[in-house]
């Protein structure tokens, strides 16, 4: 069996989108890296949607390996718009956990050890590992096979 470069770009873009599902996406200076399944901890709460999210995006990057190995790339399109989707979910969730640290907080040492962990937080490698599995799953979706 031979790989067609639609094949081997979709293959790439499903392993970047299961590593950027592992991988940190946000560093916290007081808890240090955090990934997709320990950041419902960050908020404080029972806050399970974003490892709803994980499991959502690496169902997805299961399903585009499979539509990949069976040929039909032009699912990928499918599943690629389903991972933005998710994405766009995941920075909202990110913004509404940053908003509730800075009202959750209470006055003194630790109002300013959270803004602090607040405002120094920032974005890791694991959310360009998302972003760019995503749109390589569509921009393989449009390449055309060639036999």
């Amino acid at each position: 069996m031979r790989i067609t470069r639609q094949q081997g770009l979709g293959i790439v873009a499903s392993l970047l989108l299961l590593s950027g599902v592992f991988g940190p996406l946000l560093s916290v200076p007081l808890l240090g890296d955090l990934n997709l399944f320990e950041l419902r901890n960050l908020s404080g709460l029972l806050d399970y949607s974003l490892t709803g999210i994980a499991y959502g995006i690496s169902g997805l990057a299961l399903a585009s390996l499979v539509l990949t190995f069976m040929n039909y790339c032009r699912g990928l399109l499918i599943t690629g718009l389903f991972s933005s989707a998710t994405l766009v979910l995941i920075f909202f969730q990110l913004n509404e956990i940053n908003t509730n640290l800075h009202e959750n907080a209470s006055a003194g040492l630790i109002m300013t050890m959270t803004g602090a962990t607040v405002d120094y937080s920032n974005l890791k490698y694991g959310s360009v590992l998302l972003i760019a599995g995503t749109l390589l799953l569509i921009i393989a979706s449009f390449f055309k096979s060639r036999r």
